[in-house]
């Protein structure tokens, strides 16, 4: 089965990220994610071709299940932009939701969250 998750970012607002279990045939998640590529160009930007698919297969990706990130663009420079944007996801997603941030050990002090510092 084929998961379709939204996971907008600062600078993402179409980032999608299509999963499925390692069971499944990753034929089905590339025909999920082209389709939803497609959408995603036409809704946002008026062109079905406008969007760009990062299949992370086998040896290429941390986890254990396939998936795919999606997001639309609107040209060539804009897919660069996109694309560099995707290398530094993770620092992202932690600007968009700091709440999520773990909680650090201070010295001789005990834990403190984050909203204990503001």
């Amino acid at each position: 089965m084929v998961h379709i998750v939204p996971r907008p970012l600062p600078g993402l607002p179409s980032y999608h990220v299509v999963t499925a279990s390692p069971d499944d045939d990753e034929s089905e998640l590339a025909t999920a994610a082209l389709g939803l590529g497609h959408a995603l160009a036409t809704s946002r930007y008026g062109r079905e071709g406008g969007f760009v698919v990062l299949f992370s297969a086998g040896a290429g990706r941390r986890r254990t299940w396939p998936h795919a990130h999606v997001v639309a663009v609107r040209s060539v420079s804009h897919k660069r932009v996109v694309l560099g944007l995707l290398l530094v996801k993770g620092w992202l997603a932690r600007i968009a939701a700091p709440r999520l941030r773990p909680v650090v050990e201070r010295r001789g002090k005990g834990p403190r969250s984050l909203e204990e510092r503001r």
